[in-house]
């Protein structure tokens, strides 16, 4: 699960719905909706937002709210450390 997410972080195609905050220590799923639609199918198990977030929280993510977009960070899932 966390290498399928880091190479969603990491690939072009999908920086307009998911990105790096720019510190690298959290993420940004920035629509939803298109999230569910493209990114899901393509890389992870599971069809719907809401079970991919209870997966994050599985891991050990802890969200954040900022406006209308959904942060996600976790003490060990950094930019760059693969």
């Amino acid at each position: 699960f966390p290498m399928k997410l880091m190479y969603s972080l990491q690939c072009p195609e999908y920086q307009h719905v998911v990105s790096w905050n720019p510190t690298g220590l959290s993420f940004s799923i920035i629509d939803p909706s298109e999230f569910e639609k493209k990114v899901l199918p393509d890389l992870f198990k599971v069809a719907k937002f809401t079970s991919f977030q209870r997966k994050l929280n599985r891991w050990g993510f802890v969200k954040h709210r900022a406006a209308s977009i959904d942060i996600f960070s976790h003490g060990k899932f950094i930019r760059g450390d693969v």
